[in-house]
């Protein structure tokens, strides 16, 4: 098969073509040893680390999609509306919460995440308001959307969970040839 190897494509739970516009009927992954921590563990930097490498490689689908399917890109990707507003009330809400972060972490990080936030907001609201470029974003990315499957101790895989992309995914996407490469 060609396209990108098996280790650097996206993994999803795979869904099965009997899925329809009213159910996906998705894999039971817990049978091959995935299961979700709960909401509000602490995860680990080794879960981190790789939580955002797959998050990275979900991004990417959006520039691959570009490049090979630009009709679809076009339609379905760029198409979309952000579901959030920049403003004052915005730039408050970030504010009180670098606030809040810089009174609750370590000194010795302090500077550099002071600096890091340095007119977050302006450069967020730059982000949204460059209509040049269009990427996936999962809705709802956090340790308890993630399936891990932990061998001998160590994460060996994670599977990031989205339902409602699942269902974008499904509806849109599921007979384009692109999927079955970039896809796990």
């Amino acid at each position: 098969m060609d396209g990108l190897p098996i280790k650097e494509r996206y993994k999803t739970v795979k869904s099965y073509e009997e899925s329809d516009a009213e159910i996906i009927i998705m894999e039971n992954v817990a049978k091959k040893g995935f299961k979700t921590g709960h909401r509000m563990d602490v995860v680990s930097l080794e879960f981190a680390k790789m939580a955002i490498e797959e998050l990275a490689k979900f991004h990417a689908l959006s520039f691959v999609l570009k490049a090979k399917r630009p009709d679809f890109f076009e339609d379905q990707v760029k198409i979309r509306k952000i579901p959030y507003k920049t403003g004052e009330k915005w730039h408050k809400l970030a504010q009180n919460i670098i606030n809040i972060t810089l009174d609750n972490i370590d000194e010795g990080i302090k500077k550099r995440v002071e600096k890091f936030c340095d007119n977050i907001g302006e450069r967020f609201t730059v982000c949204f308001e460059n209509e040049s470029v269009r990427n996936l974003c999962h809705g709802d990315y956090r340790a308890n959307n993630i399936l891990v499957k932990i061998v001998d101790g160590k994460i060996s895989e994670l599977i990031p969970v989205d339902y409602q992309m699942m269902y974008l995914l499904w509806m849109s996407c599921s007979g384009l040839p692109i999927f079955h490469h970039v896809l796990y």
